[in-house]
């Protein structure tokens, strides 16, 4: 152990401190993790914002911005990326000295082993491209990228909900209808990284219980809806359609989060994405209604998941790209 951690020491990853207590012998001394010891860079995206975020070993942000964009092309997130690493250099701060990387959570899935996106219609530029490549050439850092859906996953896992259980199923509402998967502690990609895809049950041709059906919904009802942050603007809990809304589409996903509840066996159901988190909440318990995983007289003596909202909301997202090329770089090659 004491090789372990001094090599650990060594590549300033953990630090110890020495506690004395009066008492002979050697002083104790616990190790923490130092989060001067690297940083790196997550990015999250809309149709018309951008997210940047910068956190440490620790977990902490060192810088996080939201800024407009006119679209979300590759070379608008490259110079976004590219501004966000200079504007850290220029603070001179320790952190810039170990950069473990890039990552990005992207709208979308994936067709050719987790490179290639097959990203959301709204995102045309985005769509068959090997962005992994683009990426890492414009920027010249390790580069790494995962669905929305498993980033936001990896995020509330790390600083959310998610660290009070070790196997749960977070669905992830934003443009589409998403999901990942935390099994045993550890997030679970798939081959291809499209593990969690929920919205295959949900048809596109349908009303369906995605964040851009909501934003369509309360558009219809005469609400200036163009894009998640002018959710923030409608008191969304006394609002009809919304309600409307909820009862519906917490239906919709209750039948449905039924059958991955009982393949997996989780602890919970965390109900996340690009809404406000107050809707997160109100669908959680839309969820959560008696009949919930309860349907046959076997199902009524099992236990049943705990369903619950966010803890991070949207911010799950930034924090779960950036979290990327640490997990790769210091624990799973993998992770990317």
């Amino acid at each position: 152990m004491s090789r372990l951690s001094k090599a650990l020491e060594q590549r300033a990853l953990v630090k110890d401190a020495i506690i004395r207590t009066g008492q002979r012998g050697n002083p104790t001394r616990p190790l923490s993790i130092n989060p001067l010891g690297g940083c790196s860079v997550g990015l999250n995206f809309t149709r018309s914002t951008v997210e940047v975020g910068v956190i440490d070993l620790g977990g902490n942000f060192l810088q996080h911005s939201h800024r407009k964009i006119s679209s979300a092309s590759t070379q608008v997130l490259i110079d976004c990326v590219r501004e966000t690493i200079d504007a850290l250099a220029e603070a001179k701060s320790g952190h810039v000295e170990r950069i473990f990387g890039v990552g990005v959570a992207l709208p979308g899935d994936f067709e050719e082993k987790g490179r290639v996106l097959a990203a959301h219609p709204l995102f045309a530029d985005l769509r068959h491209r090997d962005l992994a490549d683009e990426f890492e050439k414009r920027l010249g850092l390790p580069f790494f990228m995962n669905s929305d859906s498993n980033s936001a996953t990896v995020g509330e896992r790390l600083l959310g909900a998610g660290r009070n259980f070790e196997t749960y199923i977070y669905v992830y509402l934003g443009y589409g209808v998403g999901g990942g998967l935390v099994i045993r502690g550890e997030p679970f990609f798939g081959m291809n990284n499209n593990a969690g895809i929920i919205g295959v049950h949900f048809p596109d041709n349908k009303p369906r219980p995605s964040g851009l059906d909501l934003m369509n919904t309360l558009h219809e009802a005469g609400h200036g809806v163009e894009d998640f942050q002018d959710l923030e603007k409608i008191d969304l809990a006394a609002d009809p359609a919304c309600r409307d809304w909820i009862k519906r589409a917490g239906g919709q996903l209750r039948t449905t989060l039924r059958f991955p509840a009982r393949l997996i066996d989780p602890e919970a159901i965390i109900i996340g994405g690009r809404l406000p988190n107050e809707v997160h909440h109100m669908l959680a318990v839309e969820i959560d209604r008696p009949d919930f995983c309860t349907e046959t007289e076997l199902e009524q003596k099992m236990p049943r998941p705990r369903v619950l909202g966010s803890m991070l909301g949207a911010r799950a997202g930034v924090i779960g790209a950036a979290a990327l090329p640490i997990y790769a770089a210091l624990f799973n090659d993998d992770a990317a």
